[in-house]
């Protein structure tokens, strides 16, 4: 499912703008996560016959897969955004460039120092440069990785929650 995620993110990549196809990323790694998380559920109980698991037995067996996907999309998140795009060195550029046009003006500069009073004294010139270190820090192929890792896990978990709970109080009824 992994690679499935990496073959449409690429297509999405060629076909939309940075900011959709971002976001289509986001949306279909969601999807995939509770599709595979109604399939656990659904597998487990389509032949299961002994004595009904608990509740967080259920959310451990669903779990179990999700985190797998969580680890095999993290790895191919690594693989887009270092070998297959340049959407980084895109988005530190615009960062970069949005920030100069912003206070390249005295106006700009003066309501920037206004909205941020712990850098009043410092020129353009070092705001310029923090603002580049903080850039070249902040986004960066770790960084959509491991923001990737935590956010996938945290999906990972709710929709296994509610998946589980929406399985034992309404499906496994019927």
């Amino acid at each position: 499912m992994a690679l499935m995620w990496l073959a449409a993110r690429y297509a999405a990549g060629q076909f939309m703008s940075l900011e959709n196809a971002k976001n289509f990323g986001v949306l279909s790694n969601v999807l995939l996560i509770l599709i595979l998380i109604f399939l656990s559920i659904f597998f487990k109980y389509k032949t299961y016959t002994g004595e009904r698991p608990s509740f967080f037995q259920d959310v451990k067996d669903c779990m179990k897969s999700a985190v797998k996907y969580v680890f095999a999309a993290v790895i191919a998140i690594g693989i887009y955004y270092g070998l297959l795009s340049n959407d980084v060195n895109t988005i530190r550029q615009q960062r970069i460039t949005g920030f100069s046009e912003q206070v390249a003006t005295d106006e700009g500069l003066a309501a920037f120092k206004a909205e941020h009073p712990e850098i009043r004294d410092k020129t353009r010139e070092e705001l310029y440069a923090t603002n580049k270190e903080n850039v070249e820090r902040f986004v960066s192929v770790q960084s959509q990785m491991l923001g990737g890792l935590v956010a996938l896990t945290l999906v990972s978990f709710m929709y296994t929650l509610l998946a589980v709970f929406f399985w034992r109080s309404v499906v496994k009824r019927i």
